[in-house]
């Protein structure tokens, strides 16, 4: 389970269009197996990662209404 979990995020990383497909396959094994802890991991590593995309949005925005208020 551990490799599959580092498999999709390496596909989340590069953008992978089949990560979400593959993150389903990775919880629907989960869910057989009565694993659900390990699925903590992926959760903790999901929302990290928002964070960080929010983040870059939001210095993004900051610069451009800076940008945009010299102008």
């Amino acid at each position: 389970m551990r490799d599959r979990i580092e498999k999709w995020k390496q596909m989340e990383v590069t953008n992978d269009p089949g990560a979400s497909d593959y993150l389903k396959e990775i919880t629907a094994q989960a869910q057989a197996e009565d694993k659900l802890q390990e699925m903590d991991e992926v959760l903790r590593w999901l929302m990290c990662s928002a964070e960080t995309r929010l983040e870059k949005v939001e210095k993004s925005l900051v610069a451009y209404r800076r940008k945009s208020s010299s102008l």
